[in-house]
């Protein structure tokens, strides 16, 4: 008695008479082939989550060598300044990226290189303010202002992953604010955006 050929095997070489090129997966199918994976199926990308970002101190171009948009008061921000920053986003970081370890670069560095960020920032403008004039002027007298282009790369090769510009402004606040709590609500502001970041947002 002749060996039935398999439903499939049937379907495959009726469609293989109505369309061109279709009758050599037919064949295949018949001899019990099994087609090779396009290369859609054949390859997925894989890419590594980051649990530890390494905050780099923010620099400041030199007048030379001038980042775009840079400033020429970029070049004032006091250096304890630029500490402030780098030490508030430390700790701000892992409550806006849940699971994600900050630390100083320059320390002891991230465990793993391969799941390890490193956030960098080019200081493009800085105002001191003055928190007297804050407090009996108002009206955005005696504001002040930072301005960072931040930059998130990946440590273990340093493909770029974010960069994007942020900007703050100390306007007022109980006695017109202080210039570290303004320092402060930046690193926070920056360490959200490094957040939104990896979440790729």
């Amino acid at each position: 008695m002749p060996r039935l050929a398999p439903a499939y095997v049937i379907a495959l070489s009726l469609i293989a008479t109505l369309l061109p090129g279709s009758r050599a997966l037919a064949q295949d199918a018949a001899a019990g082939a099994v087609p090779a994976p396009t290369a859609a199926t054949a390859t997925s990308a894989f890419t590594v989550a980051i649990d530890c970002i390494e905050v780099e101190l923010f620099k400041v171009a030199d007048t030379d060598e001038k980042k775009a948009g840079q400033t020429d008061r970029a070049e004032t921000i006091p250096a304890k300044n630029l500490e402030i920053i780098q030490a508030g986003i430390v700790r701000h970081l892992p409550k806006e990226a849940r699971g994600v370890t900050a630390i100083t670069s320059g320390a002891t560095g991230c465990p793993n290189p391969q799941t390890t960020a490193v956030l960098a920032g080019d200081i493009l403008d800085f105002r001191k303010g003055n928190m007297a004039l804050r407090y009996f002027v108002g009206f955005g007298a005696g504001a002040q202002k930072v301005r960072v282009r931040l930059t998130l790369n990946r440590k273990d090769g340093g493909a770029q992953m974010a960069q994007s510009e942020i900007a703050d402004t100390k306007w007022s606040g109980a006695f017109g604010g202080t210039n570290t709590k303004g320092l402060d609500d930046f690193a926070e502001k920056a360490a959200e955006a490094a957040a939104k970041a990896l979440r790729g947002r």
